[in-house]
C-alpha cells in the first residue's frame, strides 16, 4: 500500500522564495532517504501561496525507515537548526 505524506509551508508576506529554497532542501533531504517527492506552489484557492511538499513511500516500513534516516542525515539536522 502507497503512503503519502504532506508537509505545508504558508510563508509570511515576502517569505515566498525562501520558504521554497528551504522546502527543495527538505525534498532533496527526503529523497536520498528513499522517498518519491513532489514539490508544489499552490496558485488558487484556500490555500493560495502555500507550499505543499509530498513524499511518496511503498508502505509504512520504507516511510518509517525513511524517516529513521532522515533523522540521521547531519544535512537533515542543519536544516532544522536553520529554521
Amino acid at each position: 500500500m502507497t503512503v503519502i505524506s504532506r508537509r505545508v509551508a504558508t510563508p509570511l508576506p515576502g517569505k515566498a522564495a525562501l520558504a521554497i529554497t528551504r522546502a527543495k532542501s527538505l525534498a532533496a533531504i527526503m529523497k536520498r532517504a528513499g522517498s518519491n517527492t513532489s514539490l508544489r506552489k499552490i496558485i488558487f484557492g484556500d490555500e493560495v501561496g502555500d507550499i505543499h511538499l509530498y513524499g511518496r513511500y511503498e508502505n509504512f516500513t520504507h516511510g518509517t525507515k525513511a524517516a529513521v534516516d532522515m533523522g540521521k542525515d547531519p544535512e537533515m539536522l542543519a536544516w532544522h537548526a536553520a529554521r
